[in-house]
């Protein structure tokens, strides 16, 4: 927040911990060049994995989904909650 205080122009976040943006927007811009229905079901699901990686592309993806009117479903293994 300071850096964008304090730069004077505008600043888009590439990649945080907890968001990245741009990635999750380029994936909503991918269905919506390939829906085959005007709301399409978009499913997010992921499986465990042996180290602990970082949510932000899920995060930043469930955040534009959410500003669609596509049917939109997060499932996951339990204990993996978003």
């Amino acid at each position: 927040e300071q850096f964008i205080r304090y730069s004077g122009k505008p600043v888009i976040s590439m990649e945080a911990a907890t968001r990245h943006p741009l990635q999750s927007f380029a994936d909503l811009i991918t269905i919506e060049e390939f829906k085959k229905t005007p709301r399409p079901k978009v499913v997010l699901t992921w499986a465990p994995h042996p180290r602990a990686l970082p949510q932000a592309v899920p995060n930043s993806f469930a955040e534009w989904m959410n500003a669609t009117d596509y049917e939109f479903v997060i499932t996951h293994p339990e204990g993996y909650e978003l």
